[in-house]
C-alpha cells in the first residue's frame, strides 16, 4: 500500500524519527536507526529531492546538517500514516486481533 506513494519502509523510518526529532543531525538519526553514514546520505538525497526533508547547516558545527520535515514532507508523512493505518486494519481484519498481536509478539522477539 505504501507503494503508491513511492516509499520504502527505511525511508518512512527516517521521516518518522525526523518528524519525532527536528533539528537533530545527520550523524544522530543515522545512529537512532542504525543505518551506515553512506546508506542514509542516499536516502536523505532522495528525500530531500522529493521536497520532503530540509537539510539546514547546525549553527553549532558548519560540518554538520540538521533534519526538518518541509510542509510537503509532514503532508506526505500523513499520507503515509494514513495509508499504514489502513493496511495495518486490514492485517488484523484477515489475521483476527489474536492472531495479529502473536505476529507482532513474534515479530518484536525476532527483532
Amino acid at each position: 500500500m505504501l507503494g503508491t506513494m513511492k516509499v520504502r519502509p527505511a525511508q518512512y523510518s527516517v521521516l518518522l524519527v525526523i518528524e519525532a526529532n527536528p533539528g537533530r543531525s545527520q550523524a544522530a538519526i543515522g545512529q537512532m536507526l542504525g543505518i551506515e553514514r553512506a546508506r542514509l546520505s542516499r536516502l536523505l538525497h532522495e528525500l530531500e529531492r522529493r521536497k520532503w526533508i530540509a537539510r539546514l547547516a547546525s549553527g553549532s558545527d558548519a560540518r554538520s546538517h540538521c533534519l526538518h520535515l518541509t510542509a510537503d514532507g509532514e503532508k506526505a508523512l500523513a499520507k503515509i500514516k494514513s495509508l499504514a493505518e489502513q493496511h495495518e486494519a486490514r492485517l488484523i481484519d484477515h489475521l483476527g486481533a489474536k492472531r495479529h498481536t502473536q505476529l507482532m509478539d513474534s515479530l518484536r522477539d525476532f527483532g
